[in-house]
């Protein structure tokens, strides 16, 4: 039998090794069409020290996080793009590992700076959650992402990219991605409509920010943007959309934290978020810096019950060819809804993250990261004779 405890800190040293996807091979280029193929992977050894009762507090860990397959083009004024995960990212039942199709969209123009993608992608809330896997400055999201990620999803989105003034609206299933084909009873509510709205000094593409290893850029610039999320839950066959949805669940729509969202019987549930990033980029003496912030807000309600989840996070780094060192602090506050597998969580004391990391440039598509990382107040299970899991 279980129970929750909130621990004081966990320490984590995380050396990851990344070869990204900076040179893919050109198999294919002519004046009306491209083709090319790339691919990245993740070495990571993390040591971990957590008190637990049950076991020695010091681990030692050591994965292959990414193992990722792209292939990419243009015909005419069309782009496609397509990214498998071919590693352990993702555990499917009875087996480690298994493949996983994360993106495959296609850009249609409509205008100079407007065009339509469609298909299978990143729905586009945050400047976190946007930015390319491969390039960031640790090895993972920060906790305040945990609270707030929607992931992948398919769905259709109108995009206006320009320098000023920029944007995007979609409509998404927000089951999530990889849903196989199932014609089911419904009734139906609203889909999930995402709109992320701002400024760029650079119009950089939106669903491609890039945070780590951008050394030759010396220009000023600055980012604002606000993304809004709403979405009514829709009855399926037995469950929900929502219920659905297996991959990508934030805290506050994963079933395991919220305990109103799979209560029977099944309601209606209605969701909201909001949250506003902003990014700026300036050269001090020789070195590249950049500065990030981003707040966040999420509310949940159903028949059962309401919840909110807020959080933030704030980071800095500066960049000297070929070393980087950065710097990180996220935070969530939970509320006293908030359970784990219908365990009370203790108090609503904020769950804190600071991470601070140094990044050498082997080559310009190849990287290894040391990073340190420190975790206030996090809710631990003890699993009476077995030990403790940081949730």
């Amino acid at each position: 039998m279980g129970f929750i405890q909130k621990t004081k800190y966990i320490t984590t040293i995380a050396i990851s090794i990344f070869l990204v996807q900076t040179h893919a091979i050109e198999i294919v280029k002519k004046d009306d069409a491209s083709f090319n193929l790339g691919g990245r992977f993740q070495l990571l050894g993390v040591g971990e020290r957590v008190i637990d009762p049950g076991h020695t507090n010091e681990r030692l860990y050591l994965f292959l996080k990414q193992a990722r397959m792209m292939a990419y083009g243009q015909l005419e004024d069309y782009r496609f793009y397509t990214e498998w995960a071919m590693g352990g990212e993702e555990a499917v039942k009875n087996l480690n590992s298994s493949v996983s199709l994360l993106d495959f969209r296609a850009d249609i123009p409509v205008g100079e700076s407007t065009y339509i993608r469609v298909g299978q992608f990143k729905i586009p809330f945050g400047r976190e959650a946007l930015t390319e896997d491969g390039s960031l400055n640790f090895s993972d999201r920060s906790i305040n992402h945990l609270g707030s990620v929607f992931g992948r999803d398919v769905g259709v989105a109108g995009v206006v990219q320009q320098q000023g003034f920029m944007g995007t609206l979609g409509i998404f299933t927000g089951g999530g991605r990889d849903n196989p084909e199932r014609y089911l009873p419904e009734q139906l509510g609203i889909p999930l409509l995402v709109t992320r709205l701002g400024y760029d000094s650079q119009g950089k593409d939106p669903y491609y920010y890039k945070t780590s290893g951008i050394f030759s850029e010396t220009e000023e610039s600055f980012a604002a943007f606000l993304n809004l999320a709403y979405m009514e839950d829709t009855r399926i066959g037995h469950s929900s959309v929502l219920n659905v949805k297996s991959t990508d669940r934030s805290l506050l729509l994963n079933p395991n934290w919220n305990p109103y969202l799979a209560k029977t019987p099944y309601a209606r549930s209605r969701f909201f978020q909001a949250s506003a990033d902003f990014q700026t980029r300036f050269p001090v003496g020789g070195f590249s810096g950049t500065a990030e912030l981003e707040i966040t807000h999420g509310e949940f309600a159903n028949d059962h019950g309401k919840m909110q989840l807020n959080g933030g996070r704030i980071m800095g780094s500066a960049a000297l060819n070929p070393f980087e060192v950065s710097a990180r602090y996220a935070v969530i506050y939970p509320t006293n809804d908030f359970q784990y597998k219908s365990k009370l969580l203790t108090g609503t004391d904020p769950f804190q993250e600071l991470s601070t990391s140094l990044t050498f440039f082997h080559r310009p598509w190849s990287r290894f990261t040391l990073e340190a990382l420190f975790l206030l107040n996090t809710p631990v299970v003890v699993e009476t004779g077995v030990g403790s899991y940081v949730l």
